[in-house]
């Protein structure tokens, strides 16, 4: 009898490695992107210094809530592969992180994707296509609060369909 109480073989009928082993690359790819994202950070706040205060708000912003998502990922990867280790029930649970992560992701996107609609207004001679873009990303925005809400009451990702 094994300590964990599953035998190697029930581990990888499992699927472990197309489960937990795609979450944990999944985190590690998205820690190194933070890393990259907080290079530009200091890049920028060291190069552009005579920007207005708004914008440094906004990159200030951007890589404040990064931070926090990196975390709930972090905690989200710790939850699943170390508090749960060896529980293949757990494969089917949604961890709260998860979810909370989602409206994080929105927020950056809507802050990101808003600042962009405003540099493509600033450029263009269409306010229309600015606005009718706007419309667009506030929609999304929406969608992602929506998604992450009905998350919020789930149990399992069998629930989430």
């Amino acid at each position: 009898m094994y300590r964990l109480g599953y035998t190697p073989s029930q581990l990888r009928m499992a699927g472990l490695d197309k489960t937990l082993g795609m979450l944990h690359i999944g985190a590690l790819v998205s820690a190194a992107l933070y890393g990259v994202g907080c290079l530009q950070a200091w890049h920028y706040y060291q190069k552009f210094k005579g920007d207005s205060a708004l914008l440094k708000a906004l990159v200030a912003f951007v890589i404040v809530i990064d931070t926090c998502q990196q975390a709930l990922v972090a905690a989200c990867v710790y939850t699943y592969l170390v508090t749960n280790f060896s529980n293949i029930q757990i494969l089917d649970r949604v961890v709260p992180t998860l979810i909370i992560e989602v409206f994080f992701a929105a927020f950056i996107a809507l802050a990101v994707q808003l600042f962009y609609c405003y540099r493509f207004y600033s450029v263009s001679d269409s306010p229309v296509a600015a606005g009718i873009l706007a419309l667009v990303i506030v929609g999304a925005f929406a969608t992602e609060i929506v998604f992450a809400l009905k998350a919020m009451t789930t149990e399992t990702f069998a629930e989430l369909e």
